[in-house]
């Protein structure tokens, strides 16, 4: 049994339940794309809001298990974990469709899912943990070090990754997981339910004890990194596929007054370019239109002077 999803406006100083349309109130996990949030449900599959939480829709087309624990987003790709060994699910069209994407893995129950960069994904399982370099598409252990395979939690920073197990406490890497260390020092539980980072901190959710917290710093993590944002990327693109135009979610803090979007073809040549003039703002929105832009498969790149911010992929129809 749950009481679904509730929201507040002014840091949890006060809560207001948003379950309108939700046809479940068993709700494990949230992912954010913009300003598209998904909700995972226990046996109602996944739901997204795209006005704050204020009406819910269920996207469940090819979704085969409906016992959503994880979710997490990179732009336009969603991914699910399940219940039940049904492994993870990836959308590339922002939930309007599911497929399976679980080559690779070898335990199918997924716990945890987080993403680093535009293309790399973790999944943390009952056997341990596992990484993607091509969103989802093929997946292989990365548990060097790891001395407890039940991992509850997941999330990055940067390079750097840590895990939240069943027993095992905390673990840490900082070379996107190829080896891994115990980071245990001051914790008196060591079933880390929870994982989050907030500032110059990380916080532990202990089952029974409570929250745990450690500075950054202790693992040579410069505190005050502004622009990282967990779990979500800078670039959410809706509709996608999409027919007449498609409209780029841009959530980024500029440091210079050059920023371009990019579009161009699978062979590099390029179709659309736009300069994004509102330096203040750091929520943009971009309308590309289909003009010299034919059926196809095409990709995006968001560049600040010379360095590219995001990428992701764009499919017109």
């Amino acid at each position: 049994n749950g009481d679904g999803i509730f929201k507040s406006t002014n840091n949890g100083g006060n809560w207001t339940a948003v379950n309108t349309g939700l046809t479940t109130l068993n709700v494990n996990s949230f992912a954010v794309s913009g300003t598209t949030i998904f909700a995972g449900t226990f046996g109602g599959g996944v739901f997204l809001s795209t006005n704050n939480g204020g009406l819910w829709t269920a996207v469940n087309n090819g979704l085969a298990n409906t016992s959503i624990q994880a979710m997490t987003a990179n732009s336009t790709n969603v991914f699910a974990g399940t219940f039940y060994g049904g492994g993870i699910f990836g959308s590339a069209d922002n939930g309007s469709n599911w497929a399976v994407d679980s080559t690779g893995l070898t335990n199918f129950s997924v716990n945890a899912l987080t993403t680093m960069g535009t293309s790399t994904v973790f999944a943390g399982t009952y056997g341990g943990v596992f990484r993607s370099t091509d969103n989802a598409g093929h997946w292989t252990a990365v548990n060097n070090g790891l001395t407890d395979h039940d991992i509850m939690a997941l999330i990055t920073l940067d390079t750097n990754i840590f895990v939240g197990t069943d027993g095992g406490g905390v673990f840490y890497s900082h070379d996107t997981g190829n080896t891994w260390v115990a980071v245990n020092t001051g914790l008196t539980n060591f079933t880390e339910y929870s994982l989050a980072i907030s500032g110059p901190n990380i916080f532990a959710g202990s089952k029974g004890s409570g929250v745990w917290m450690r500075p950054l710093g202790d693992f040579g993590i410069p505190a005050g990194i502004e622009n990282y944002k967990i779990n979500i990327s800078p670039v959410s693109v809706y509709p996608n596929p999409f027919k007449t135009s498609a409209t780029f979610t841009i959530n980024w803090k500029r440091g210079t007054d050059k920023m371009e979007l990019i579009v161009y073809g699978l062979l590099g040549q390029e179709v659309k370019r736009v300069a994004i003039q509102n330096k203040s703002a750091q929520t943009q929105t971009v309308i590309i239109d289909r003009i010299n832009i034919p059926n196809g498969v095409y990709l995006y790149k968001l560049v600040e002077d010379s360095t590219v911010i995001a990428t992701g992929k764009l499919i017109a129809e």
